[in-house]
């Protein structure tokens, strides 16, 4: 038996073209060795880089939200308060667009251009790109469904947690200025808004 070669791309010449290195995986017979301890190498290197993809992804989304607080407070609740103005005073907007609405396209840019040069260069920016999406779908659903009802699309999330939420939201869009506020999170909520109202709406 002649023994078998297995082929791999390697670096360049000196002329700068692609040359093959050939690398020797048999034994004196002619029989392929370490080759399924090179198949067990590669499945835990790509499982590697999968769980990798997912803790970026998962911690990019987590991280929005604390993102998102900063932007809300400094920027929607400073300098870009006209953007924002119309979501604390609805009785100023007319037809079913807010001003306020341009913030889902402004978070939209840094997502889609990591998408882009995730896909085509670097997979880390891919999965940070997906985290975003992913925090963006939730706040969509929580903030936009859920809490404002601009989608009838479910009306009650009856447990601790989503009243919470609501509570937390109402305080602070009982302010409708810039100044002054509070709750400036969405997901992550104030120990005191779990308790009743009589409780935390002293303090």
């Amino acid at each position: 038996m002649q023994p078998r070669e297995y082929l791999q791309k390697g670096d360049t010449n000196a002329a700068g073209s692609d040359r093959l290195v050939i690398i020797k995986l048999v034994n004196d017979k002619g029989q392929p060795i370490f080759l399924s301890h090179v198949k067990q190498l590669r499945t835990i290197f790509e499982t590697m880089s999968a769980i990798t993809f997912t803790i970026i992804m998962l911690s990019t989304a987590f991280a929005m939200e604390f993102v998102a607080f900063l932007a809300h407070k400094y920027l929607m609740h400073g300098f870009l308060w006209g953007w924002h103005h119309d979501h604390h005073n609805p009785h100023e907007v007319e037809g079913f667009f807010e001003k306020n609405d341009l913030f889902f396209l402004v978070f939209a840019i840094p997502s889609f251009f990591c998408y882009l040069l995730g896909t085509l260069y670097y997979p880390a920016l891919l999965a940070i790109g997906i985290g975003i999406s992913i925090y963006g779908m939730i706040y969509f659903l929580i903030h936009d469904v859920y809490i404002h009802q601009r989608f009838k699309w479910f009306r009650q999330l009856d447990n601790k947690y989503s009243r919470a939420i609501l509570r937390a939201h109402g305080a602070h869009h009982a302010k409708t200025e810039k100044e002054a506020g509070e709750s400036f999170g969405l997901l992550i909520v104030n120990p005191k808004y779990f308790g009743k109202r009589k409780d935390w709406a002293k303090k």
